[in-house]
């Protein structure tokens, strides 16, 4: 329980301060995914591909992924001085979550992201090319 509650408070955290930064449009996009899951090195190959969807709802980012058969759906906020997007997401069919952040490089996101009770205590990266 405890964990859990730090957990949120991590979240919470990263939201309460992202929120106030948010000032600029999301890197609205069609994009390609590809990933390595948390102690994957990035050098190998990819443990999943898919495709996300980024749109503007109001101040905020609604992030879209699709990776086989499983779907995912976040909410964030961009911060246009550091060209980042922050994004908390959850499985929307097996009900867990986790947190991703993504540097915009222009043509890709570069992120990392981590899952909720994942005992690795790794990251997990993604690349997500606009389309």
């Amino acid at each position: 329980m405890k964990n859990k509650i730090l957990t949120i408070a991590i979240v919470a955290g990263l939201f309460s301060g992202a929120v106030g930064m948010a000032q600029a449009a999301c890197p609205e996009g069609n994009y390609a995914a590809k990933g390595w899951n948390p102690g994957v090195p990035t050098t190998g190959k990819e443990s999943y591909t898919g495709t996300v969807v980024i749109k503007s709802v109001g101040s905020l980012c609604q992030v879209d992924w699709k990776i086989g058969t499983q779907t995912f759906g976040g909410l964030g906020t961009y911060e246009p001085a550091s060209k980042m997007l922050y994004v908390s997401y959850a499985s929307l069919g097996a009900g867990w979550f986790g947190i991703v952040f993504y540097k915009d490089a222009g043509a890709t996101l570069n992120g990392q992201w981590a899952v909720y009770n994942d005992k690795s205590g790794k990251l997990g990266a993604e690349i997500l090319t606009k389309q």
